[in-house]
């Protein structure tokens, strides 16, 4: 099984279908690295896409697991980049919503993504109100610790809530106060803006900071400790 080797990642080695060999990597020693380990402890399966002409190694896993007696299917698509210390969560479906399974893939794969020292996970919180049942990563990622970032993601939010300010202006209404938020998280925090969110929200550019100190962090404990998990 991989251990986490301080020399190999100081110099930036990928783990490729060609390279296994000379660094010792078997292909799924990344499994854990995606999370399913949450659900699924001993969970071996998995497939490594081919690396062409990107540095990135692309894991793919559909898997049925029973939990509480409830057969669970889980798909989840990864690209796992060791160089630049990342991972891009690129899709998370299960139908097993209900039962907690975003939370305990992304507390697994936190843990196991600090062993690797890597800085940030990355996401597309896909959803809105018309989707939201199928896709609701908008409104869960959020409370989960991602935080909205890019230009187009922080400016759509921004002018979102600067049009209902001024629509309540115009009424001579006084706006809720939570239309004042200055992040997601802020806004979410209260009822109101929960609901307002999960009424016109979108889809959005998000990324978790793997850090202690980091507000990616601040609001994954605070989630937890919400909830006594």
């Amino acid at each position: 099984m991989f251990e986490y080797n301080e020399t190999l990642a100081q110099e930036g080695l990928i783990v490729t279908e060609t390279n296994i060999r000379i660094i010792n990597y078997e292909k799924n020693d990344l499994v854990p690295l995606t999370g399913i380990h949450g659900v699924d402890p001993f969970f071996k399966g998995g497939r490594i896409g081919d690396e062409k002409e990107y540095p990135e190694i692309e894991l793919c896993i559909v898997h049925n697991v029973q939990i509480n007696s409830i057969d669970i299917q889980i798909n989840l698509g990864r690209t796992i980049n060791i160089k630049s210390q990342f991972i891009t969560n690129d899709y998370l479906l299960s139908n097993g919503r209900k039962l907690g399974i975003a939370y305990k893939i992304l507390n697994s794969q936190i843990e196991i993504a600090r062993i690797f020292k890597l800085k940030e996970l990355r996401c597309i919180a896909i959803g809105e109100k018309n989707k939201i049942d199928k896709y609701n990563g908008y409104i869960t990622w959020a409370k989960l610790g991602y935080v909205m970032h890019g230009k187009l993601s922080l400016g759509k939010f921004s002018n979102l809530l600067k049009e209902e300010i001024t629509l309540f202006n115009n009424q001579g209404i006084t706006a809720p106060s939570y239309l004042n938020s200055a992040t997601l998280d802020d806004l979410i925090r209260s009822a109101e803006g929960e609901n307002f969110w999960m009424e016109k929200g979108f889809s959005w550019d998000a990324k978790f900071e793997l850090e202690e100190n980091s507000e990616s962090w601040k609001i994954f404990i605070r989630y937890k400790l919400k909830r006594g998990l």
